[in-house]
């Protein structure tokens, strides 16, 4: 919470919460009964489903803050189960190269077993239907997830990585030794999450901690 000095007219500061809001995805609308009554609440909520009524790719879970105590341990809980409700719904590219296939195939099955839509690359034709997928996925709350072994040789594994970086898609590469963030340079400025291949399943069970973190 801070106040910007700079701004004199309330005008301003509106047009400012506008442009934060164009540049975001999910939003929490804490609902109480002075949010009820604010008219900078109000005026938020209103362009925001502005923009959804418009096709805009925006979420908003709403948290009632009426039910529960604020720092009560169920109210924790309340929120941590309406979050993990909508991250459990989103949609997983998975990429990878046939040399590393049954390895994605394990990864699939952990995460279909937890409630994830898992897409794998296999099922895709052509480099348009890529990009495409990639778009649908990231406008629907997706994240591209890049396979990368000591085996993987594919070109088209890297292209896909390209689309998804240009299509500004949520990008987590599943990688199996570190020295390969060298070779995909690309990927230094993202999040990774190293596999350990000796004990896939509690490293499935991380990925999808790292999962309802993003």
């Amino acid at each position: 919470m801070f106040f910007l000095k700079c701004l004199s007219e309330e005008h301003e500061l509106f047009s400012l919460i506008k442009r934060e809001i164009d540049e975001r995805i999910w939003f929490v609308y804490c609902k109480s009964e002075n949010s009820e009554k604010s008219k900078y609440v109000l005026e938020e909520r209103r362009y925001i489903d502005s923009l959804i009524k418009n096709g805009y790719n925006k979420k908003i879970l709403t948290i009632d803050l009426g039910e529960f105590e604020i720092w009560d341990s169920k109210y924790k809980d309340y929120i941590r189960k309406q979050i993990s409700y909508e991250i459990k719904k989103t949609k997983i590219f998975l990429s990878y190269d046939l040399k590393d296939e049954s390895l994605a195939k394990r990864i699939f099955e952990g995460l279909h077993s937890k409630g994830y839509s898992v897409w794998l690359t296999g099922n895709i034709a052509s480099s348009q239907s890529v990009e495409n997928k990639i778009r649908e996925l990231h406008y629907n709350n997706g994240v591209f997830m890049p396979i990368l072994t000591n085996q993987t040789s594919s070109s088209f594994v890297e292209d896909e990585i390209i689309c998804a970086h240009m299509n500004k898609a949520t990008i987590l590469p599943v990688i199996t030794d570190y020295n390969l963030l060298k070779k995909y340079f690309i990927l230094l400025t993202w999040q990774s999450h190293l596999l350990d291949i000796n004990n896939l399943e509690s490293s499935i069970a991380q990925l999808i901690d790292v999962l309802e973190q993003i």
